[in-house]
């Protein structure tokens, strides 16, 4: 278990790690199911971009945008302000 901003978490992949910046192809979300054994549909993805959101919910994920500071487009994605709406999303998937 792992501590993301005081939020329990069992894994934490960064786009970084895996040289991959954008996931509208894809390629980023596929890492992590092979490389973690990753469940799509077991996964919360938290981001801020709509475009990386769509992907991963094409591919199964549970999505959420974290909008921090002011408003943005949700683009239909369920949208969370801080870390612990994240770990109460989280909770309620277990």
């Amino acid at each position: 278990m792992l501590q993301c901003y005081g939020v329990a978490v069992d894994d934490l992949i960064l786009s970084c790690d895996h040289g991959h910046c954008k996931g509208d192809d894809g390629k980023l979300f596929r890492s992590a199911i092979d490389y973690h054994g990753i469940v799509p549909e077991e996964t919360l993805f938290v981001d801020d971009s709509v475009r990386n959101l769509d992907c991963a919910k094409t591919l199964g994920f549970h999505t959420t945008q974290m909008v921090r500071y002011g408003w943005m487009k949700s683009g239909g994605h369920q949208v969370v302000r801080n870390m612990k709406q994240v770990q109460k999303l989280a909770e309620e998937m277990v």
